[in-house]
């Protein structure tokens, strides 16, 4: 059996997002060491406890040197630290070794020879965060390493078309790059919500009508303004988020944050929504984003509410797309009096997602590492 080291950008016990499942897929095939690097910024409310289905996982320290100009001549205890993670001779005897950020790079850069295989899994355009942008000196140095990475990794995969070719413009790069969309994971059948923590914030659901629900990272790119100007013209409508933030969410009486929950159970919080909802502010970050609850929203066979670009464009049959936030509005409005319900059928709706499964990625990837 070959052999990967995987390194990931985001912890292990975070909110399960593309990394995660295709490192349990590929553990189906491959002989996986995981190693994730510690988030330095990070609520413990924001982490859940998660099963490992990977035998060898472990955390490592990276700290932000390169942020900050007087500090950036440290950046060499990083690759000190990580050392202290793996040794270079392990390092050597992987078959492939997988990335999953391009800041993980420089931590292995100088360890690996001519024969180590990279590859190298850009699942969002980095240099569009906020923390890039703000910051010119972290964004001049990351914009070498994205070229410098492009151009020696072995196998290249995005995850939407924008992305791949937004990576090769910027870089000047051109060269094969394979495009895995993201997709979903089936939900188990009679999972039990008997005796845990997320017994109270379903009763807590149970109890109140008309809810439009997001689910996912509350970030830079959250629209509150739109959900605030929905709020404002339909009285009856209540806002219901789940996921991790990193930004303060505004008050408001009807909306709702319940934090992380066990994914486990997130199937279950969904079917008390009355429509789905994906409030992004369309910026450059958004329009390489290929959205893991879209697929998710629509197994759940209710009304979907998205804002249109490229990558919601393939999701045109199935949910409603707005282009600002009149649309928007008029939209939920349409939905909370029943006047429009969802566009396919719910079976039609479970084929979709059903087709479009972690499991049939990853026999796409294999394909690829066949080459």
């Amino acid at each position: 059996m070959k052999s990967i080291l995987y390194l990931m950008h985001i912890p292990w016990q975070w909110i399960k997002q593309r990394p995660h499942f295709i490192a349990e897929y590929l553990s189906e095939y491959f002989q996986i060491d995981v190693l994730y690097k510690i988030p330095l910024n990070v609520h413990k409310k924001n982490l859940i406890n998660k099963e490992e289905y990977i035998p060898n996982i472990k955390p490592f320290f990276q700290f932000p040197f390169k942020r900050f100009k007087f500090l950036k001549r440290f950046d060499f205890l990083n690759k000190l630290f990580f050392r202290f993670s793996i040794s270079q001779k392990k390092i050597n005897s992987y078959d492939y070794i997988w990335i999953t950020s391009i800041s993980l790079y420089p931590m292995i850069s100088h360890l690996i020879t001519d024969r180590t295989k990279i590859i190298w899994d850009c699942m969002d355009d980095e240099l569009e965060f906020k923390s890039f942008k703000d910051n010119k000196i972290l964004l001049n140095s990351f914009l070498n390493i994205e070229k410098e990475l492009i151009g020696r990794a072995d196998i290249i995969i995005c995850s939407s078309n924008y992305l791949s070719q937004k990576i090769q413009s910027r870089t000047s790069v051109f060269r094969e790059i394979f495009v895995i969309n993201n997709a979903i994971e089936i939900p188990k059948i009679n999972v039990s919500l008997k005796n845990t923590v997320e017994i109270p914030k379903l009763n807590l659901i149970r109890e109140i009508s008309n809810i439009f629900m997001y689910i996912g990272a509350i970030s830079e790119w959250f629209d509150f303004k739109i959900l605030f100007k929905m709020l404002e013209e339909n009285s009856d409508i209540n806002i219901v988020l789940i996921g991790p933030n990193d930004i303060e969410i505004p008050k408001h009486n009807r909306i709702i944050h319940l934090g992380t929950i066990k994914r486990d159970y997130i199937f279950d919080f969904m079917r008390y929504a009355k429509a789905l909802i994906m409030p992004f502010k369309v910026n450059e970050l958004i329009k390489s984003v290929n959205p893991v609850k879209i697929y998710e929203y629509i197994w759940m066979g209710l009304p979907v509410i998205a804002p249109h670009y490229g990558e919601t464009e393939k999701f045109s049959d199935y949910i409603y797309l707005y282009n600002n936030p009149d649309d928007f509005i008029n939209i939920s409005k349409s939905i909370e009096k029943n006047q429009i319900t969802i566009k396919k059928t719910k079976e039609e709706n479970r084929l979709f997602a059903e087709s479009n499964q972690w499991k049939n990625r990853c026999q796409e990837i294999l394909k690829i590492l066949a080459l």
